[in-house]
């Protein structure tokens, strides 16, 4: 791997993701987990090294640091792919080999020797992909087939955001293994047959059927487990209005029979108001860290009108081909004024943008917003 020579080898790095399953989407970023000993370094000094690395030898661009999201995270670019890498610190001076045969058993032995909550979770997300891999290995093809195609139909419709409360890669799979594993149907996977047996579920969906499920749920509210002793839920920032969008989605779906039109189903709604939202960032790394804190702060706006009639929708991950803009659409059913949400919101950017807000019919919003 290009990344191998980072601190002379005393790491090591795995893919897991997309990359693993062999299902990439041009919107989906390469995962990479790097397991080192915390003899030796920590959380604290890792990142600083590691951005030197990035930047000076391997110079890869629009480096971003994220160290306080749910699992902490490096993101950038290099040679035309989109990169996330994710640290894992374990109480053990020798990393242990690790291939594709072992992979799976060796993460949940080094569950024991993690240092915290966060390389705990580190190693969880890779053994998803690990586990996926061996429970389909007989239908794998099949299987990251299929699972292209679920992730696509998601994030045209705007459910792609972990951050929103939507799926992400981990979520969506675990959700296509387990479509495999409770239907039995390896080599005949239908995407309709999906929708209606996901639109009904009501019980958690994990993929190991004794797995004890965590005390945080609530039954009736979509949640999907890793995996993993302990088992993490994928889903642990969906609301009420995200599990809503995602149920009409899926309903609507049902009713308009094929899956070829970009739209989603609000998007044709005669009686609605959207709004605009663009964002313009001054160079190409503040754009990718503005996007991450708007992002963050979307999902706050449905509890301003919780206590109203108000219908309310947006449609995520829209950006345009040029790389310091960034779109986000918000569908209601009547007019309401949120510029003192965004106004309040750019003057809390760390970073500087503009952000253009603007009410607009539904045939002046451009389809490759959709796409």
């Amino acid at each position: 791997m290009f990344l191998d020579s980072f601190l002379d080898g005393k790491c090591l790095f795995r893919y897991f993701g997309s990359r693993r399953l062999n299902a990439k989407t041009d919107f989906s970023d390469i995962d990479i987990l790097c397991i080192l000993s915390n003899k030796y370094y920590n959380r604290t000094n890792i990142y600083e090294l590691f951005h030197i690395y990035l930047r000076d030898i391997i110079h890869a661009t629009n480096i971003v640091i994220i160290p306080s999201s749910f699992v902490p995270v490096v993101k950038f670019d290099y040679q035309g792919d989109s990169y996330d890498v994710i640290f894992s610190f374990i109480q053990l001076d020798i990393i242990p080999h690790i291939n594709d045969a072992n992979a799976y058993g060796v993460y949940q032995e080094l569950l024991f020797y993690s240092c915290s909550e966060e390389d705990t979770r580190s190693l969880c997300g890779a053994m998803v992909s690990e586990y996926i891999s061996k429970v389909c290995s007989g239908f794998i093809d099949v299987y990251s087939h299929f699972l292209i195609q679920i992730k696509k139909w998601v994030y045209r419709r705007g459910l792609y955001s972990n951050i929103l409360g939507y799926f992400n890669g981990v979520s969506l799979a675990v959700l296509v293994a387990h479509y495999f594993l409770y239907t039995k149907k390896m080599s005949t996977p239908n995407f309709h047959e999906f929708i209606r047996i996901y639109l009904q579920w009501n019980e958690p969906i994990t993929l190991i059927p004794t797995s004890p499920y965590t005390s945080s749920y609530t039954p009736g509210f979509l949640q999907i487990f890793t995996p993993t002793n302990p088992p993490i839920n994928t889903m642990y920032n969906t609301s009420y209005y995200q599990l809503q969008t995602i149920q009409k989605e899926f309903r609507k779906t049902l009713e308009g029979g094929f899956i070829g039109d970009i739209y989603p189903y609000w998007f044709r709604s005669k009686k609605s108001v959207y709004t605009l939202i663009q964002v313009i960032s001054f160079t190409k790394e503040l754009h990718q860290k503005n996007r991450l804190y708007i992002e963050s702060k979307l999902k706050h706006i449905p509890r301003m009108f919780q206590q109203t009639d108000l219908e309310f929708d947006f449609c995520t991950h829209c950006y345009t081909l040029e790389h310091q803009r960034t779109f986000f659409i918000i569908r209601t059913n009547r007019l309401i004024d949120i510029h003192p949400f965004f106004i309040k919101l750019q003057n809390n950017l760390l970073h500087e943008a503009v952000i253009n807000i603007d009410h607009v019919q539904s045939e002046k919003l451009p389809s490759f917003l959709f796409i």
